[in-house]
């Protein structure tokens, strides 16, 4: 099982290092191109596109402390029905991050980490399966929830980090 703890303690790690693109490149890239956002958007944008760095990492952070207990949780516990749902909706987050794209057709923030992190998602969802034996209704329902609560989250998230800026905003006064 010392292959199941390395793999499942990567998700946190692989994590970061997609959403670092994205907290690094975010702020920039929307500014840049922010017409062509509101053109493709048709001004339905359903994320906040003007949060501060600082809201962004926010929301960052709160995800990465959910990845890094449930990753615990399975660790010590050797149950990884959730860890399993979750990080296959990371990995369908990934796919989200190729269908925007294709949409935009040029550089968007996470797409460098989304083509070198998806084929190693992919051999980790495949390695865990081999090395787990899953009931395909539990599979099933663990999947379909992580995602609908994933979803859920980054809606959440989005709407909070202008609570976030003005809460920052007000602090840097005092």
């Amino acid at each position: 099982m010392k292959d199941l703890s390395m793999i499942i303690w990567l998700f946190p790690i692989i994590f970061m290092l997609h959403d670092f693109e994205e907290i690094i490149m975010f702020n920039a890239w929307s500014k840049r191109n922010e017409t062509k956002i509101s053109s493709i958007a048709k001004g339905h944008i359903p994320f906040n596109f003007n949060a501060s760095t600082a809201a962004f990492s926010f929301g960052v952070a709160e995800e990465f402390i959910i990845i890094s207990f449930v990753t615990l949780f399975s660790s010590l516990s050797d149950n990884y029905l959730a860890w399993y749902g979750i990080f296959i909706a990371f990995t369908f987050h990934l796919i989200l991050h190729f269908v925007q794209l294709f949409i935009f057709k040029k550089y968007i923030p996470a797409t460098i980490t989304s083509i070198i992190l998806f084929p190693i998602s992919i051999y980790m969802i495949y390695k865990v399966y081999i090395l787990v034996n899953f009931a395909a209704i539990s599979l099933i329902i663990s999947i379909l929830l992580s995602t609908i609560i994933m979803i859920a989250n980054i809606f959440a998230l989005h709407k909070l980090m202008s609570s976030v800026d003005c809460w920052l905003n007000r602090f840097m006064k005092i």
